[in-house]
């Protein structure tokens, strides 16, 4: 069975967790990993398929979350990520 890809509201209710302006602009890759050792931060997210995603790309974790949220942010505006002004 494949996966399947977080949703923009997924993405959203996962950003609001990180900070107020719900804003993917601010974001911090040390703030994703912080929280991705709390079992309870996206909790119905498989962190072995991500990790596994990112051993087949030769990256580890951190290299991935960093160009995840720069491609997030490229493309905020149009995905409702970039937050309040």
């Amino acid at each position: 069975m494949g996966e399947k890809m977080p949703s923009r509201d997924e993405a959203w209710a996962l950003l609001k967790e990180f900070n107020q302006s719900e804003s993917v602009m601010d974001l911090t890759p040390k703030s994703v990993k912080k929280k991705w050792k709390d079992k309870a931060f996206a909790a119905g997210v498989d962190r072995s398929i991500i990790e596994k995603g990112a051993a087949m790309l030769g990256a580890d974790i951190s290299e991935l979350v960093e160009d995840t949220i720069m491609g997030m942010r490229e493309v905020a505006d149009p995905i409702g990520l970039k937050g309040n002004p």
